[in-house]
């Protein structure tokens, strides 16, 4: 996830906070009462949006709520053609983004034999609602093919950027005054780099690069206990390592002196606060000595039913995990 705020005149457009998108699961055994009435919440209030490839897709009513945050800040800078801006690239352009990392999710996790239930899109992002991997190194395989899905979706907006630019990446400073096609394409862009380095590169839970992390350790020989002690560690250093960079955006950009809307460090506190209460309650099973119970170590438990025994079992991805 890239961050970043609205810029004076005449300088690149702002790096950008973006959804994430994550994967978590909740299988019919003892799951974490916080995270599970979290998810079970989510749910509740979204409403179904059709489906894809026979996945349902449901999306929660504060969708928007990002997208509108984001537009405020660029309407600041850019006038109307900066909320227009917003609009498009952190409305249905972000949507899709995230849509499409949850899908790659979900293919992977069908070709393994995997069951796949819905995904819901929030305002953090996406989750993917998916059956328990078979092993450890079933599951790394599912958890990077979210972040997988930003390689040809950057690959084609780069494509064109340079037809918008008139075949020339050499001036990315794109100003959606004059050139507001090519600022859609800069955004959105920086928005698919974002979100595959924010979930594949932090090893946070429940981000993708998390899950790696435990399936890795897992795979090496470590108990869910050792391995939960271990991501619960990192997850927290992590956690406060981004909340003290959302305080300094938000004390830099106080010190400009400058009228806006401080969409990136409010995303990103928001997000911090999810991750904290996930990360929780893989802490409080942990240190109780029942980490082993948590839908993250499923697989370490033994082989996963295939999908077409599997009781309904949920796991969400953010993006947005859970797979951000």
């Amino acid at each position: 996830m890239r961050l970043g705020q609205p810029v004076d005149e005449g300088r690149a457009l702002p790096h950008v906070v973006q959804g994430i998108a994550v994967r978590a699961a909740v299988p019919p055994v003892a799951a974490p009462p916080a995270a599970a009435s979290m998810t079970t919440g989510l749910l509740a209030n979204s409403f179904a949006a059709g489906s894809i490839t026979g996945i349902r897709i449901r999306v929660h009513p504060l969708l928007p709520a990002t997208t509108l945050l984001y537009s405020l800040g660029y309407v600041l800078t850019y006038g109307t053609v900066g909320f227009a801006l917003g609009l498009l690239v952190f409305g249905p352009l972000l949507w899709s983004t995230v849509l499409f990392h949850e899908l790659w999710h979900c293919w992977a996790a069908k070709r393994l034999g995997i069951r796949v239930d819905e995904i819901l899109l929030w305002p953090l992002g996406g989750l993917a609602f998916i059956g328990q991997s078979p092993t450890p190194c079933a599951d790394i395989s599912v958890a990077a093919a979210g972040p997988a899905s930003h390689l040809p979706q950057a690959l084609l907006w780069i494509g064109l950027l340079a037809a918008a630019n008139g075949g020339s990446l050499a001036d990315l400073a794109v100003d959606p005054r004059s050139n507001f096609g090519g600022a859609v394409c800069y955004l959105t862009l920086l928005l698919n780099a974002s979100m595959a380095l924010f979930n594949l590169c932090l090893p946070c839970y429940p981000l993708d690069g998390g899950r790696i992390l435990a399936d890795a350790l897992l795979a090496r020989g470590l108990s869910p206990t050792r391995a939960a002690g271990v991501l619960v560690r990192i997850s927290a250093l992590v956690a406060l390592g981004l909340l003290a960079y959302a305080a300094f955006l938000l004390v830099e950009q106080a010190g400009t002196g400058q009228a806006s809307v401080p969409a990136h460090a409010l995303v990103l506190c928001a997000l911090v606060a999810w991750m904290g209460a996930q990360t929780y309650s893989l802490h409080a099973l942990q240190r109780d000595g029942r980490a082993h119970m948590h839908p993250l170590f499923a697989s370490a438990a033994g082989a996963a039913p295939r999908a077409d025994e599997a009781p309904a079992m949920i796991r969400a991805d953010a993006a947005v995990t859970q797979r951000i």
